[in-house]
């Protein structure tokens, strides 16, 4: 009311304008000495907060190590079985597994299986597969994609389902099944000797990139059917398990991995690890016979590049025929591939190529495993002059 009689009142009218153009100046000025300067500076420390906040999540920035919990809660550096086979919410984790088949026909295979969580803003999985005709030197991959978390939910393990390709195990009592356009298969895989803790206790470190957990069972009695050409047969072999998870950010490095089965019964792990100017990371490894288990720090071991094979679809490169020794287990063994054509083309899912397969074992000791390189940086190692395409 009184509101209204000012403004019908001419001369209150004036001074009341007066007031309000004064009071108005007046916050004006406030407002660019005291308010702005303080809104610029918390405008400024929640940009800073959210990026910081968005590069760890998105990269899973861990420079030092990672804390684990064992089944009783406390803080531990060890990975505690069976408890830890199951997913972590940590940035980066997979489930992998290569086997050498033979079928009850006399005919030989090979294959990797992987699953892949990223646990970022959401979660996110990719699964990718190859086979290997040893007869044909043929080379087949499929690869899948989905959002979320597969295994969430499941009580024990993992337990991973997309479409009609299943990855599931727990405690070394696991199950696979692919149905891809080329082949497919359904395995079961049962443990069969001692689990590697890799770095000793089951934690590595990877320098800037981060940290990771890591275990392997690296035999595994495997029994199933693969159908390929039309064709069903009973398959065997003995397969090799990795699981490795951790706020690590694998793009930031270039890798040589080895997984070896060794005829007298003993299980060579070896890791080179590049970054992207070719420096070493990190070069280790785990023997292990008759469950004795030793880590293989650097200058244990050697790993010589022979040759290498260049792929024609994406140019790239990659070290295949190698000679690696261990002097203080009196190793001394050249390792070829089974396909020179093992070139893993992950870009529409992983954004990635790399080199994953087969290889033969000779020299001082017979065998078989897995080979997977991941190119980036030159390699500053014995031998590297005497690569050749």
């Amino acid at each position: 009311m009184f509101r209204l009689l000012s403004v019908m009142n001419p001369s209150n009218a004036s001074r009341s304008g007066r007031g309000r153009r004064r009071s108005s100046s007046q916050r004006r000025r406030r407002w660019r000495r005291y308010v702005a300067p303080a809104a610029a500076i918390a405008l400024l420390f929640l940009s800073v907060a959210a990026w910081l906040l968005l590069d760890r999540v998105g990269s899973g920035a861990a420079t030092g190590g990672v804390t684990g919990r064992d089944d009783s809660g406390s803080a531990s550096t060890r990975v505690t079985l069976p408890a830890d086979d199951a997913p972590h919410d940590d940035y980066m984790e997979w489930w992998y597994y290569n086997c050498h088949l033979r079928a009850a026909d006399g005919r030989e295979f090979s294959f990797h299986y992987v699953f892949f969580l990223i646990n970022s803003v959401v979660s996110y999985t990719v699964a990718q597969i190859s086979l290997t005709d040893h007869q044909t030197g043929k080379h087949y991959t499929a690869q899948q994609e989905s959002a979320g978390n597969p295994s969430a939910g499941v009580e024990r393990g993992f337990a991973f389902t997309l479409g009609d390709w299943v990855m599931s195990g727990s405690d070394g009592r696991d199950r696979l099944k692919v149905s891809a356009p080329r082949f497919a298969f359904d395995l079961k895989l049962v443990n069969a000797g001692p689990v590697l803790y890799h770095g000793g206790v089951g934690l590595i470190g990877l320098g800037d990139a981060g940290s990771s957990y890591y275990y392997s069972r690296p035999r595994m009695n495997l029994e199933g059917h693969l159908t390929i050409g039309g064709k069903t047969v009973p398959v065997t072999g003995q397969a090799w398990f990795d699981h490795q998870w951790g706020d690590f950010r694998t793009g930031e490095l270039a890798w040589d991995w080895f997984a070896l089965q060794l005829d007298d019964g003993a299980d060579i792990m070896l890791y080179r690890l590049r970054d992207r100017m070719g420096r070493s990371v990190l070069s280790m490894g785990t023997f292990s016979r008759n469950g004795d288990t030793e880590v293989l720090k650097e200058g244990a071991f050697q790993a010589e590049a022979l040759s290498s094979w260049r792929s024609k679809q994406t140019g790239v490169s990659y070290p295949v025929v190698w000679r690696v020794r261990i002097p203080g287990r009196r190793v001394d063994v050249q390792i070829k591939p089974v396909a020179q054509d093992s070139e893993i083309d992950a870009r529409t899912t992983t954004y990635n190529t790399y080199w994953e397969g087969a290889v033969t074992i000779e020299g001082s000791h017979r065998g078989r495993g897995f080979l997977e390189i991941s190119p980036g940086g030159p390699r500053r190692s014995e031998g590297a002059d005497r690569l050749r395409p």
